[in-house]
């Protein structure tokens, strides 16, 4: 739930051109809402959907924004880079 602020943290940190790399859980099924606003659930790191973290980057401010292959559930590799 706090992603959003700690991409706006992440992207004020870094130098121009500067890397962000996250692991993290992704899933190309989406999770239910229920699930999604339960707070124990969301803490027990539920997995995002790709195309969110791609948003939430963008809306942040990185570019450049890329996300590893996903099958069904999986760690994934998301990366980011401050504009510069």
């Amino acid at each position: 739930p706090e992603r959003d602020r700690v991409l706006t943290e992440a992207l004020r940190v870094l130098r121009p051109g500067g890397p962000l790399v996250i692991s993290d859980l992704v899933s190309d099924v989406p999770v239910a809402a229920q699930l999604r606003e339960d707070v124990e659930m969301v803490t027990a790191c539920l997995p995002v959907e790709p195309g969110d973290y791609e948003s939430q980057l963008h809306t942040a401010g990185f570019v450049d924004v890329s996300i590893s292959d996903t099958d069904s559930v999986h760690g994934a590799i998301i990366v980011g880079q401050k504009a510069g």
